[in-house]
């Protein structure tokens, strides 16, 4: 590798430098393609070439947002609108599904009309993240919309979003929902392969440090949780001008979880 050396300032002749360090990789991308994803997009792809309703639960930190991105911004006709508690309601979710296509629905009470007339007939697909924030009503809604524009619909959220479409909603109103699912997976926690990949994409090769970040991925927040420390540790290195390190790694946990060191495998 070639290091570029500063030119040395006036009156410094003689003077001893050392070289850079060179900079700690971290990931050029914010998908990474580990089996999760490769469970995730099929689905994704199916829901939208069918066209059907699928539903995709799982854990926190385990990929499941950075797949949806990746398969909205990788093909045509991909429409993804985030909830929250705000959106509870049907109105604000379709102001959002509006938002990403580029509508500006002022009125709320034509929103069904004018979505489906943007979707019909493009073999699209309408992706919903954090599907669990979503009423009883908003979810019948996603429904009909299904229905009457014949058009591909994924949701994605975590356990509240299964227990209402996989439990509840095989006696209730939302039995209808239900019946329209195609394709679901249910992800417990990151697999083996979820984890290697990360740090892969990560640059780490040392086996010790490997064995210490593999326990950081089984705790809640899983891959998520251990971006955000990769991300912190090779700050504190690269503010020591060293490559990131174990030493750094564990520093990092420390300030992000406030919690003891573990070094013992789960």
């Amino acid at each position: 590798m070639i290091v570029q050396q500063e030119a040395a300032a006036p009156g410094a002749a003689g003077r001893s430098r050392a070289p850079a360090t060179p900079a700690n990789r971290a990931p050029q991308t914010g998908f990474i393609n580990t089996p999760t994803a490769g469970r995730i997009i099929p689905i994704l792809h199916y829901a939208q070439m069918a066209p059907d309703f699928a539903v995709v639960v799982g854990v926190p930190g385990v990929g499941k947002t950075e797949a949806l991105k990746h398969y909205a911004a990788s093909n045509p006709h991909v429409w993804l609108a985030s909830m929250e508690p705000a959106t509870t309601k049907p109105g604000m979710m379709m102001r959002e599904i509006g938002r990403a296509m580029g509508l500006d629905l002022k009125s709320l009470a034509d929103a069904s009309v004018e979505i489906r007339r943007r979707v019909e007939g493009t073999q699209g697909l309408i992706l919903i993240d954090d599907g669990q924030f979503l009423s009883t009503l908003a979810l019948d809604q996603l429904r009909t919309i299904h229905d009457k524009a014949q058009i591909g619909i994924a949701i994605i959220g975590n356990a509240a979003l299964y227990a209402n479409i996989n439990g509840s909603g095989r006696k209730t109103e939302l039995a209808q929902l239900f019946s329209r699912v195609g394709m679901r997976a249910n992800i417990h926690k990151p697999s083996d392969g979820d984890i290697t990949a990360l740090l892969r994409a990560w640059d780490i090769a040392d086996a010790e440090e490997a064995k210490w970040l593999r326990v950081i991925a089984r705790k809640p927040g899983a891959l998520r949780g251990l971006t955000k420390l990769l991300k912190l540790a090779t700050l504190l290195a690269d503010g020591e001008d060293q490559p990131r390190r174990l030493k750094h790694m564990q520093a990092a946990w420390g300030q992000l979880a406030g919690a003891e060191i573990e070094t013992q495998a789960a």
